[in-house]
């Protein structure tokens, strides 16, 4: 059982990952686009496109924070509830 749970633990992790990775490819190539629709500079083309991939990298990341710290509160919360139930 434990290792059922490792697998779907790693296949969560990798389905985050790749949704992720083309979320973030698709907008950064997006705002890069348009920035370059707009102007031909390409010193301004490269700092659109370096601010947005930070601050999609820092999104990413705080979300991500968010989810997991969630999560175990969730789970932590629900431990004694179960354990106290099982004893009846």
């Amino acid at each position: 059982m434990k290792e059922k749970n490792n697998l779907i633990q790693r296949n969560n992790i990798v389905r985050a990952s790749i949704v992720g990775a083309n979320d973030g490819i698709i907008s950064i190539a997006g705002l890069v686009i348009g920035v370059s629709g707009a102007t031909s500079h390409i010193g301004t083309i490269l700092l659109a496109g370096f601010a947005g991939t930070l601050a999609g990298t820092v999104s990413m990341a705080m979300g991500e924070y968010v989810s997991v710290s969630s999560q175990r509160d969730a789970q932590e919360n629900n431990y004694p509830r179960t354990k106290s139930s099982t004893c009846y």
